[in-house]
């Protein structure tokens, strides 16, 4: 499996690269920013979006992205709803799943902090994990510079 980073501060060139990987198929599981709802991006098959910190990611970029494939299962995740999700969820356009405990026998976990200029140790490291079956949830709390 090919993995990939795209954001808003990658070089054109990396950018390009990333682009045309997902365009073509040879990226299978991209991790970005909302540079990934951009215009230019292409997906060869898009089928599952997962959205980290739904309140930060707006309406139109969710459509955005949805509409860059023909069936796209999005995963929207949050720990503070916001009005127009509950809303969503009450009317039955929206299912909802509420994670209160923690799995039965699950594994340690090992959680590491890295500085962004670490970020190509980080896709490696991740690559490596998951190529030897391990499961990783990647959180990058800073989506733009306050």
């Amino acid at each position: 499996m090919t993995l990939a980073l795209l954001t808003g501060r990658d070089s054109q060139k990396q950018k390009k690269a990333t682009m045309e990987g997902l365009s073509d198929g040879s990226i299978q599981l991209v991790v970005g920013t909302h540079a990934l709802v951009q215009e230019d991006v292409e997906f060869a098959d898009l089928a599952l979006a997962v959205v980290d910190e739904q309140h930060r990611f707006g309406v139109h970029q969710r459509m955005a992205l949805s509409s860059k494939s023909h069936a796209v299962d999005l995963l929207v995740m949050t720990a503070t709803p916001i009005p127009r999700t509950l809303m969503l969820a009450a009317y039955g356009f929206l299912d909802v799943s509420a994670l209160t405990e923690k799995p039965a026998g699950r594994q340690p976990i090992d959680t590491r902090t890295l500085p962004l200029d670490r970020i190509g140790e980080v896709v490696e490291g991740v690559g490596r994990a998951v190529k030897n079956g391990a499961r990783i949830y990647w959180v990058c709390p800073l989506i733009e510079e306050s």
